[in-house]
């Protein structure tokens, strides 16, 4: 493999790495944006 390959793969390794945890992050705050929204329009609903 030369140097661009090696470059690519650490940073799609690097990559990865920061995203996942953000993901996982983003993925809570948008259920708890939902059940938050759920919630304030509850009243509205019924």
């Amino acid at each position: 493999m030369g140097l661009k390959e090696v470059i690519l793969v650490v940073s799609i390794i690097i990559a990865l790495v920061v995203a996942i945890p953000v993901i996982i992050d983003n993925h809570k705050m948008i259920k708890e944006m939902e059940e938050f929204l759920d919630q304030k329009n509850g009243r509205n609903r019924k």
